[in-house]
């Protein structure tokens, strides 16, 4: 109690001075207080934004059933799918040229015209040599007959004629001997039976033809008949070549010229000839490409990309600016380039001249899949290829969520989607795009 009353009588001494200090004193701790508290939700603040710009804001889509759209493109050079080439019958000289390299012509017009004067007369003095040789020859013939008793020369028509007879019947022999050499064999009786008869056939007929020539003046005349049979054969020969010439040319004061012209709608690939030259007949004077069976486009795809299409696959052709619509005709490998493999295209005659640049853009759908996904959202590293699956998870302080890797395998792919065999489902959510690097596990945003 002592002490008590001497506190309280040194407060009473102290006096107002103090007290004052005591209410300054606390006054300040309670400032201080404030601003520690301040302090520490601006911490707290600082720290909850500062995580939240290290998440990864993310796109996310689902899991899709269906096919890929598969696109090729290759460019060629529209050819002739059927070339014709234009030959000279006769190596005349070229005396006008209508066709140029390059030029469209119809059926009928006229390509280049030849002088056919030398080769006419030289058709007409082949027709009267050929005259003088059968006279020749039947003269000679007469000189021979004259030779011969009246009474020989009568029966020389049926030995003639018996003679033929034995050479038909040995042929026929020769012809059942070897049947039946098939039939039955070599050593067989009905096989005996037919070469004897083979070699009774053939003795008669070398039996009488000895008879023939054994007689010289008989000789004779029958090698001059063969003559002037074969000189009256050149004769028909020679006259109807003159006159299937004669049918050809047109005459004018005495020239004969030739015109040759298109047998089909088609364009000029290639012609040398000028005015004066000669036309060669063992090579071709002009190259037709026949417009009527179409042109032709090749271009050349990896022998992957070829491996998916096959013939009557349709592409887009575009030639100056125009779409054809034009199904694969053939593919195989390349002649050129390994690893590679060739596909033609038939387009019409009229869409473009040979030598033409083209473009075939080929599309293709392929087989249905349960798992297709953005190739945006595909990854890929030393381990393989790869997706982030988002996931959610509900706490006592809210939802969070995460992205976990997933690996896949891909089956197929298109410009802007893969099918994948195993991994996910159509529930799952995969990130397509985020504004930074994520990895497993990490903590994510989707995009609004």
């Amino acid at each position: 109690m002592e002490k008590n009353l001497r506190d309280h009588s040194d407060e009473t001494t102290r006096g107002p001075e103090s007290a004052e200090q005591g209410t300054q004193t606390r006054a300040m701790a309670g400032k201080a207080l404030a601003v520690f508290l301040l302090l520490m939700l601006a911490f707290t603040w600082g720290n909850k934004m500062l995580r939240e710009m290290t998440i990864a804001t993310v796109s996310a889509t689902g899991v899709q059933r269906g096919s890929l759209d598969k696109q090729y493109t290759a460019s060629g050079s529209l050819t002739a799918s059927l070339s014709i080439p234009i030959l000279a019958e006769e190596p005349a000289r070229v005396i006008e040229v209508f066709a140029k390299e390059g030029q469209t012509v119809a059926e009928g017009d006229p390509l280049f015209t030849l002088d056919y004067s030398d080769i006419v007369q030289n058709k007409k003095d082949a027709v009267q040599s050929s005259r003088d040789t059968v006279s020749g020859k039947q003269r000679s013939l007469d000189w021979s007959a004259a030779d011969l008793p009246t009474q020989t020369l009568a029966r020389l028509q049926d030995r003639q004629a018996s003679l033929q007879a034995l050479m038909n019947a040995c042929g026929q022999a020769e012809d059942a001997y070897q049947r039946t050499v098939i039939a039955h064999g070599e050593d067989n009786a009905v096989t005996r039976e037919a070469k004897r008869a083979l070699d009774q056939a053939q003795y008669l007929y070398k039996t009488e033809k000895r008879r023939v020539d054994g007689d010289a003046a008989i000789r004779d005349y029958l090698n001059k008949s063969e003559e002037l049979a074969k000189a009256q054969a050149d004769l028909a020969k020679a006259e109807g070549e003159y006159a299937a010439l004669l049918a050809k040319v047109r005459e004018d004061n005495g020239k004969y010229t030739h015109t040759v012209v298109s047998p089909a709608v088609g364009y000029i690939i290639s012609g040398s000839l000028t005015v004066g030259s000669m036309a060669p007949t063992g090579s071709a004077s002009m190259m037709l490409s026949d417009l009527s069976a179409g042109l032709e486009l090749r271009v050349e795809l990896d022998e992957g990309s070829a491996g998916e299409l096959v013939p009557g696959d349709t592409a887009n052709v575009t030639v100056d600016g125009k779409r054809y619509d034009c199904p694969i005709v053939t593919i195989a490998g390349s002649a050129s380039r390994q690893g590679m493999s060739e596909l033609s295209f038939l387009l019409p005659g009229d869409a473009g001249a040979p030598g033409k640049s083209a473009e075939a853009d080929i599309r293709k759908r392929t087989e249905n899949y349960n798992l297709i996904i953005p190739l945006s959202a595909l990854y890929s590293d030393s381990d393989g290829d790869f997706v982030y699956v988002v996931e959610q998870e509900e706490s006592s302080l809210g939802s969070r969520m995460s992205v976990r890797r997933v690996d896949v395998y891909v089956l197929d792919e298109d410009s802007s989607r893969a099918a994948l065999q195993s991994g996910l489902s159509q529930r799952d959510s995969i990130v397509t795009r985020s504004d930074r690097s994520i990895a497993d596990g990490d903590r994510v945003r989707l995009e609004d």
